[in-house]
């Protein structure tokens, strides 16, 4: 487990926690958002915005969202696809419960299923607002102080968060997966069935297929993933300033530092060190500034920086953009000077130009 941790998750996440968008500059990132895109297309997780949605009403304030308001078509399929995911949830947790009264999981034995229950349920809390706060330790990362709100728990928590050199954030990501592991551990042993097919009867009757498909664990990674982490992700990435001002997450930090501070996974900052070194990896503040230097510049680029981002990309530009496409009468008229810099440097002028108007 350690092994799995340390190498398969906490190395590339301490470098990932300051190391943004040289992390995500390479072709396996644009991989992984295709694949996450086509699991998100199917709708199996989507009660998770019905989750994000009511968390909206009860605060009182609209669904805010970057894409454009949904025609007819597209809500008849947004929501049909929720009622799916909601029907999903519902018959795996129907499924997954059943058995637990029957004692047909690999609960240890001994733990009287109503216990089972209440522990079941109160580690996926634990486990959801640790997936919360990390979207929510992003988000402010990237925030001025006086940016991230009054609350005296959510300032509290920033001022832990973000003290000294800013360590203690990726320390939280190895804390966090330690405690999320430990928690997945007995997460494990209530979902998972445990029904010999043949031998054992198979719950409520259901074919010998079925079953199969019962015991590989799939209802309960629909649960966890839907109850225990996208919805919680979904709201702290919209109230993450709320989501801080809860003091559970002041006690989780400190505890998830406590577990780092153990040692146990210590290896993974070495292994980082040694990633980040042969990657290249860079903090994110030389590409972008600090939020106090782009509030300085008005949100603008550093003109320095841009230097430093010609390996920034996985597509290389040659020549003038769009001169391999046009006819040969025409190629010569092309700039050879001509790249993307300079057009957008051309239309932000033009556009400071209207705005002076």
């Amino acid at each position: 487990v350690l092994t799995n941790v340390i190498i398969g998750q906490l190395t590339s996440q301490v470098n990932a926690s300051h190391c943004m968008l040289d992390y995500i500059n390479n072709h396996f990132m644009t991989f992984t958002l295709w694949v996450a895109l086509l699991i998100e297309k199917t709708g199996v997780m989507h009660t998770s915005y019905l989750i994000r949605d009511l968390a909206y009403m009860a605060a009182g304030k609209p669904v805010e969202s970057n894409e454009p308001p949904r025609d007819a078509l597209k809500n008849f399929f947004h929501w049909g696809r929720v009622l799916w995911s909601l029907v999903v949830l519902v018959f795996s947790l129907v499924v997954t419960l059943s058995a637990l009264f029957n004692g047909q999981t690999t609960m240890w034995p001994g733990v009287p299923p109503g216990v089972a229950v209440v522990l079941f349920f109160l580690l996926m809390s634990v486990v959801g607002m640790l997936e919360g706060m990390q979207i929510a330790f992003f988000a402010v990362s990237k925030l001025r102080k006086e940016e991230r709100g009054e609350h005296p728990m959510a300032l509290r928590t920033c001022e832990v968060l973000f003290r000294g050199e800013g360590k203690n954030l990726p320390g939280f990501m190895v804390g966090r997966q330690m405690c999320v592991t430990l928690c997945f551990f007995v997460i494990a042993r209530v979902t998972t069935l445990n029904i010999e097919v043949g031998v054992d009867d198979n719950i409520w009757g259901v074919p010998d297929t079925l079953q199969n498909f019962f015991n590989t664990g799939f209802l309960g990674a629909i649960i966890t993933t839907i109850l225990g982490s996208i919805s919680w992700q979904l709201v702290a990435s919209a109230f993450p300033i709320a989501f801080l001002s809860n003091p559970l997450v002041y006690v989780l930090l400190r505890w998830c530092l406590f577990l780092e501070a153990t040692g146990i996974c210590a290896a993974a900052w070495f292994l980082a060190m040694i990633q980040k070194s042969i990657m290249g990896f860079q903090y994110d503040e030389v590409y972008i500034g600090t939020p106090e230097e782009r509030a300085a510049m008005k949100q603008a680029d550093d003109p320095e920086a841009l230097e430093k981002l010609m390996h920034m990309g996985t597509n290389v530009i040659q020549g003038a953009p769009g001169a391999s496409n046009l006819p040969k009468p025409y190629a010569d008229l092309v700039n050879d000077e001509y790249s993307f810099k300079t057009e957008r440097e051309r239309i932000t002028t033009n556009i400071e130009d209207l705005q002076a108007l």
